[in-house]
């Protein structure tokens, strides 16, 4: 099976490609520290027993006043960058690939119902998604951020659902692009002969959908998603940025930055650039995997 993946075009482009070979490399090495940061990182930053004020806002180990013990620095509560950075990760992670999941999932869903039935789901749909696409995805993301922040709030909620409505609303900002790519592919496809056979036999209509048709339209959807998860993730750290994000108790990538930023100008710089240096080396590793993808699937480049 490894042999016939390696074979392939994909494989036989990944082997050539070194940009695509690093990104994976840097990607993976994130991913991996990020799970396995309860075994990796140097110190459990949530462990409030283990935090001392003392350490606090310390620069990274090879200043003058720096410690070996804090490689990157601490924060103003004493915590290790280094180790806030590993977990800080893991909800980023989590949210940038739950989301796209999610908006994968709807999106394929609505374009090849919109594109096999056509008619009036046809047009609803599309509309619903032109309408969508007048608005940047941040502000929609906003939008319905707020709005179920404001209905869990009331109910006592709100911190304990912040993540799953996180990802909720990234995912329903961004489920437009698979929708409009799907439909365009479907409408291709269900005109060819063998959905058209498979019309004349008899075949019901969702199983031509599921069987027939979906199987040749989700090599666009691989590559959107990839370079989705970067966007999703550059989302979710500019919402937590903006102070509606994850809690505080759980920090992203994007509430360190928020964080650090308020200690910018009074000269703990390591707040700000370790965090933001992660969270370019992830979304840059991702897009760059998701350029090869697009360029190893698209046959014109063969």
């Amino acid at each position: 099976m490894m042999r016939q993946w390696f074979d392939g075009p994909v494989g036989y482009s990944f082997l050539r490609s070194r940009v695509a070979q690093g990104a994976l490399l840097v990607a993976l090495a994130m991913a991996c520290g990020a799970v396995f940061a309860p075994w990796v990182a140097p110190f459990n930053p949530f462990d409030l027993a283990s935090l001392d004020l003392n350490d606090s806002l310390l620069p990274p180990a090879w200043a003058a006043q720096g410690s070996m013990r804090y490689w990157l620095g601490t924060d103003d509560q004493g915590r290790d960058v280094l180790s806030t950075i590993l977990y800080g990760s893991r909800i980023s992670l989590l949210v940038g690939l739950s989301s796209v999941l999610l908006a994968m999932l709807l999106g394929v869903a609505l374009g090849l119902v919109s594109g096999f039935v056509g008619g009036r789901i046809d047009a609803v749909i599309m509309r619903i998604a032109d309408v969508q696409l007048s608005f940047p995805a941040i502000l929609i993301a906003l939008l319905i951020d707020g709005v179920a922040r404001a209905v869990f709030s009331h109910e006592g909620q709100g911190d304990t659902l912040a993540i799953l409505v996180l990802i909720g609303s990234i995912s329903l900002a961004n489920w437009v692009s698979y929708a409009r790519t799907v439909r365009g592919s479907t409408l291709v496809e269900k005109n060819k002969e063998y959905v058209q056979a498979a019309r004349v036999i008899g075949v019901p209509r969702l199983t031509i959908m599921l069987r027939h048709v979906l199987p040749n339209v989700t090599g666009p959807v691989l590559v959107i998603a990839t370079i989705n998860i970067a966007t999703a993730i550059i989302t979710e750290a500019t919402l937590s940025f903006l102070g509606v994000g994850v809690p505080p108790t759980t920090p992203s990538l994007g509430t360190m930055i928020n964080n650090g930023n308020n200690f910018l100008y009074s000269g703990e710089w390591w707040l700000v650039v370790f965090p933001g240096a992660a969270l370019v080396l992830l979304c840059m590793s991702v897009n760059l995997l998701g350029d090869w993808l697009r360029d190893a699937l698209n046959p014109k480049l063969h």
